[in-house]
């Protein structure tokens, strides 16, 4: 009978230097890994917000589209008083449109609450008079703080009919 003297040590050996290589993979990968830029994320979370109020103003257009005619084109010639809202505010004055964090505090940013988010939207029309068709155009702008800036312009094609 031969003597096993040794083998446990040769055994534990090999799990240690698997262990050991194992564990200085990781750790490179993970120090390799890059971090999200803070920037990047306010920027992502603009552009979503941007585009989500440019979707809600496109939809109100297509539900109400005669209301938005006959105010967008009163506010165009009618002057009004600085106290009293002219009809394109009043079409243009849902919070979904327009707004901050200040007044809706579901909107503050979780890591940094004082940083105040604002949102405005505008329409345009861009109207051809030899055709029957009028282009309009959503303008819808997001500011968070001071740091970041994003706006959508989006442009869509209608036919005109009286109805």
């Amino acid at each position: 009978m031969k003597p096993k003297r040794g083998t446990a040590i040769v055994i534990v050996l090999v799990f240690a230097t698997a262990l050991l290589t194992f564990g200085l993979f990781y750790l490179r990968v993970i120090s390799q890994g890059t971090t999200l830029n803070p920037l990047q994320l306010r920027k992502i979370q603009a552009d979503f917000l941007a585009e989500g109020v440019a979707n809600i103003a496109m939809l109100k257009y297509q539900e109400l589209p005669s209301d938005f005619y006959s105010s967008y084109f009163i506010a165009r010639v009618a002057t009004t008083t600085p106290l009293v809202p002219g009809p394109l505010a009043t079409f243009l004055g849902d919070s979904c449109l327009n707004g901050n964090s200040t007044t809706n505090p579901l909107m503050a940013d979780v890591n940094e609450p004082s940083l105040g988010i604002t949102f405005t939207t505008d329409f345009r029309v861009l109207s051809q008079k030899q055709y029957d068709k009028d282009a309009i155009q959503i303008i819808s702008n997001v500011d968070i703080g001071t740091v970041m800036r994003r706006e959508i312009r989006r442009t869509f094609y209608v036919e005109r009919k009286r109805l």
